[in-house]
């Protein structure tokens, strides 16, 4: 896999503001209203001494503004796993689960303290 290639590029997606699926008992949700939409921009992913390197990335709200942010990206078992903090102060772990399609959970604060909420990413360009 081609790290250099694959990662590189403009996700968007989105985080659930229930744990689960964008579910709510049993019913699906307007995901409009049901989920925080993101965008996730990987400028550059480079191989330097066995680590990966992610330059120029950048992350928030569509129409909003993206800011910088500092990404790692790991190879664990063959699966690329991308670690970075929000703007925000949020920490979020994604896997690269199939070509164009990164999953995880971003950890937001709740009423019970913090709480982790499933994000999906989809590469658009």
């Amino acid at each position: 896999m081609d790290l250099t290639k694959v990662l590189v590029g403009q996700w968007e997606g989105k985080y659930a503001t229930e744990s689960g699926d964008l579910r709510t008992k049993g019913h699906t949700v307007d995901v409009e209203r049901a989920a925080h939409l993101r965008t996730l921009i990987i400028g550059q992913v480079r191989e330097q001494d066995g680590r990966w390197i992610v330059g120029e990335a950048r992350y928030g709200e569509p129409g909003k503004g993206l800011k910088p942010i500092d990404a790692k990206v790991e190879m664990t078992s063959g699966e690329a796993n991308i670690q970075f903090v929000t703007p925000g102060g949020n920490p979020v772990k994604l896997s690269l689960s199939k070509e164009g399609l990164l999953v995880g959970t971003i950890a937001v604060d709740s009423k019970k303290g913090s709480a982790f909420r499933p994000m999906e990413l989809k590469k658009v360009e």
